[in-house]
Protein backbone atom coordinates (compact mmCIF):
# COMPACT_ATOMS: atom_id res chain seq x y z
CA UNK A 1 0.00 0.00 0.00
CA UNK A 2 1.34 3.39 -1.01
CA UNK A 3 1.17 5.91 1.87
CA UNK A 4 1.52 8.77 -0.59
CA UNK A 5 -1.63 7.83 -2.48
CA UNK A 6 -4.09 10.72 -2.22
CA UNK A 7 -7.38 10.14 -0.51
CA UNK A 8 -9.64 12.60 -2.35
CA UNK A 9 -12.59 12.11 0.00
CA UNK A 10 -10.41 13.05 2.97
CA UNK A 11 -9.06 16.14 1.18
CA UNK A 12 -12.55 17.21 0.09
CA UNK A 13 -13.94 16.82 3.62
CA UNK A 14 -11.10 18.96 5.05
CA UNK A 15 -11.72 21.64 2.39
CA UNK A 16 -15.49 21.67 3.06
CA UNK A 17 -14.96 21.88 6.82
CA UNK A 18 -12.47 24.73 6.35
CA UNK A 19 -14.88 26.68 4.16
CA UNK A 20 -17.73 26.14 6.64
CA UNK A 21 -15.60 27.30 9.58
CA UNK A 22 -14.46 30.37 7.59
CA UNK A 23 -18.03 31.38 6.77
CA UNK A 24 -19.11 30.77 10.37
CA UNK A 25 -16.27 32.91 11.74
CA UNK A 26 -17.00 35.68 9.21
CA UNK A 27 -20.69 35.63 10.20
CA UNK A 28 -19.94 35.81 13.94
CA UNK A 29 -17.11 38.35 13.74
CA UNK A 30 -18.18 41.99 14.30
CA UNK A 31 -15.80 43.02 11.51
CA UNK A 32 -16.88 40.25 9.14
CA UNK A 33 -17.36 40.91 5.45
CA UNK A 34 -20.95 41.12 4.27
CA UNK A 35 -20.78 38.40 1.61
CA UNK A 36 -24.50 38.18 0.97
CA UNK A 37 -25.84 41.75 1.23
CA UNK A 38 -29.32 41.85 2.56
CA UNK A 39 -31.68 44.69 3.18
CA UNK A 40 -31.06 46.17 6.59
CA UNK A 41 -33.91 45.99 9.06
CA UNK A 42 -33.58 49.73 9.46
CA UNK A 43 -33.63 50.64 5.76
CA UNK A 44 -37.37 51.03 5.88
CA UNK A 45 -36.95 53.54 8.69
CA UNK A 46 -34.21 55.58 7.01
CA UNK A 47 -34.93 58.17 4.37
CA UNK A 48 -32.84 60.62 2.40
CA UNK A 49 -33.07 64.32 3.38
CA UNK A 50 -36.29 66.01 2.32
CA UNK A 51 -38.58 63.18 3.33
CA UNK A 52 -41.80 64.22 5.00
CA UNK A 53 -42.93 61.09 6.79
CA UNK A 54 -42.83 61.29 10.58
CA UNK A 55 -41.46 57.79 11.09
CA UNK A 56 -38.44 58.38 8.85
CA UNK A 57 -34.95 59.29 10.01
CA UNK A 58 -33.05 61.57 7.65
CA UNK A 59 -29.55 60.76 6.48
CA UNK A 60 -27.14 63.68 6.07
CA UNK A 61 -23.83 64.11 4.28
CA UNK A 62 -20.62 65.40 5.81
CA UNK A 63 -21.37 68.88 4.41
CA UNK A 64 -24.81 69.01 6.05
CA UNK A 65 -23.38 67.61 9.31
CA UNK A 66 -20.74 70.36 9.27
CA UNK A 67 -23.44 72.97 8.71
CA UNK A 68 -25.40 71.62 11.71
CA UNK A 69 -22.16 71.70 13.71
CA UNK A 70 -21.31 75.28 12.69
CA UNK A 71 -24.83 76.50 13.47
CA UNK A 72 -24.71 74.66 16.80
CA UNK A 73 -28.19 73.43 15.94
CA UNK A 74 -27.72 69.76 16.88
CA UNK A 75 -26.00 67.72 19.53
CA UNK A 76 -23.70 65.12 17.98
CA UNK A 77 -24.01 61.60 19.37
CA UNK A 78 -21.24 59.07 18.76
CA UNK A 79 -22.64 55.51 18.65
CA UNK A 80 -19.24 53.80 18.75
CA UNK A 81 -17.66 51.93 21.66
CA UNK A 82 -16.26 54.07 24.50
CA UNK A 83 -12.66 53.14 23.66
CA UNK A 84 -13.12 54.30 20.05
CA UNK A 85 -14.77 57.49 21.28
CA UNK A 86 -11.88 58.14 23.69
CA UNK A 87 -9.36 57.83 20.84
CA UNK A 88 -11.06 60.68 18.99
CA UNK A 89 -14.49 62.09 18.19
CA UNK A 90 -16.31 65.09 16.74
CA UNK A 91 -15.71 68.08 18.99
CA UNK A 92 -18.31 68.30 21.82
CA UNK A 93 -19.98 65.01 20.81
CA UNK A 94 -21.45 62.77 23.50
CA UNK A 95 -20.97 59.03 23.55
CA UNK A 96 -23.97 56.70 23.68
CA UNK A 97 -22.67 53.28 22.64
CA UNK A 98 -25.31 51.46 20.63
CA UNK A 99 -24.36 48.05 22.03
CA UNK A 100 -25.18 49.11 25.60
CA UNK A 101 -28.05 51.50 24.87
CA UNK A 102 -30.88 51.68 27.34
CA UNK A 103 -33.50 54.43 27.58
CA UNK A 104 -32.71 54.43 31.31
CA UNK A 105 -29.03 55.35 30.90
CA UNK A 106 -28.32 58.60 32.80
CA UNK A 107 -26.99 60.29 29.65
CA UNK A 108 -30.13 59.36 27.69
CA UNK A 109 -32.45 60.45 30.50
CA UNK A 110 -30.66 63.82 30.65
CA UNK A 111 -31.32 64.59 26.97
CA UNK A 112 -34.26 66.68 25.76
CA UNK A 113 -36.38 64.40 23.55
CA UNK A 114 -37.39 67.34 21.34
CA UNK A 115 -33.88 68.73 20.73
CA UNK A 116 -31.99 68.05 17.49
CA UNK A 117 -29.45 65.21 17.41
CA UNK A 118 -27.00 64.07 14.76
CA UNK A 119 -25.93 60.46 15.27
CA UNK A 120 -22.78 59.01 13.74
CA UNK A 121 -20.37 56.08 13.95
CA UNK A 122 -17.17 55.15 12.07
CA UNK A 123 -18.13 55.21 8.39
CA UNK A 124 -20.87 54.51 5.86
CA UNK A 125 -20.27 50.78 6.41
CA UNK A 126 -21.14 51.12 10.09
CA UNK A 127 -24.74 50.37 11.10
CA UNK A 128 -24.41 51.53 14.72
CA UNK A 129 -25.68 55.06 14.03
CA UNK A 130 -28.77 53.82 12.21
CA UNK A 131 -29.57 51.29 14.94
CA UNK A 132 -29.06 53.85 17.70
CA UNK A 133 -31.23 56.39 15.86
CA UNK A 134 -33.99 53.82 15.57
CA UNK A 135 -33.73 52.96 19.27
CA UNK A 136 -33.77 56.65 20.27
CA UNK A 137 -36.80 57.24 18.05
CA UNK A 138 -38.55 54.30 19.74
CA UNK A 139 -37.70 55.96 23.08
CA UNK A 140 -39.54 59.13 22.07
CA UNK A 141 -36.83 61.30 20.50
CA UNK A 142 -38.35 63.33 17.69
CA UNK A 143 -35.60 65.25 15.87
CA UNK A 144 -32.90 62.81 14.74
CA UNK A 145 -30.62 62.64 11.71
CA UNK A 146 -27.96 60.09 10.86
CA UNK A 147 -24.60 61.32 9.63
CA UNK A 148 -23.95 58.19 7.60
CA UNK A 149 -20.38 58.88 6.45
CA UNK A 150 -19.36 59.24 10.08
CA UNK A 151 -16.11 59.81 11.89
CA UNK A 152 -13.79 58.85 9.02
CA UNK A 153 -15.22 61.41 6.60
CA UNK A 154 -15.29 64.09 9.33
CA UNK A 155 -11.64 63.36 10.10
CA UNK A 156 -10.67 63.35 6.39
CA UNK A 157 -12.41 66.71 5.92
CA UNK A 158 -10.27 68.09 8.78
CA UNK A 159 -13.29 69.36 10.69
CA UNK A 160 -13.08 70.08 14.45
CA UNK A 161 -12.28 67.02 16.53
CA UNK A 162 -11.26 66.09 20.04
CA UNK A 163 -8.32 63.74 20.36
CA UNK A 164 -6.20 62.77 23.35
Amino acid sequence: MNIFKLNYKYIASIAICSIFISFLYNYISPKGINIFPQKSILESEIEKPGGNKKNKINIVTVEIAKKLFDENSAVFIDARDPWEFSEGHIFNAVNIPEFSFSPYMPIVKSLDKNAAYTIYCSSSDCELSRRLASRLKDSGFTNLVVFSDGWESWLNARYPIFRK
